[in-house]
């Protein structure tokens, strides 16, 4: 798919796609797109679109490790349980919460190794 199409699937799922300011956006045609940011340590991931969440969970730790972070930082509102099942991450319960769209957002973190 092309980036529009992604960001079209993005929008009827989600929420209107708005990068935050200082993020950068990663996009692979067939596997889909998210956006980064390094903040100190942490590799910090928004707004993302994918059929493939070991994809984007895998590239996000190749990312983190090439940048030198120490925490890869990622949100989902959805099953969160399935989300650490997959990913073996963890919820940071005081950074998650309801966003301005109303959806409450699950802030997971994991150590990068590398």
């Amino acid at each position: 798919m092309t980036l529009d199409e992604w960001k079209v699937k993005y929008e009827q799922k989600a929420e209107p796609l708005i990068p935050l300011p200082g993020f950068s956006l990663y996009f692979e045609p067939d596997k889909g797109f998210f956006y980064w940011h390094k903040f100190g340590d942490v590799f910090e991931i928004d707004h993302t679109c994918t059929d493939d969440v070991m994809w984007a969970h895998n590239k996000c730790m190749d990312m983190a490790v090439a940048t030198c972070c120490k925490i890869l930082r990622t949100a989902t509102y959805r099953n969160w349980v399935a989300y650490k099942r997959l990913t073996k991450a963890t919820v940071n319960w005081s950074l998650s919460g309801f966003r301005p769209n109303g959806k409450f957002y699950y802030i997971f973190e994991k150590q990068v190794k590398g």
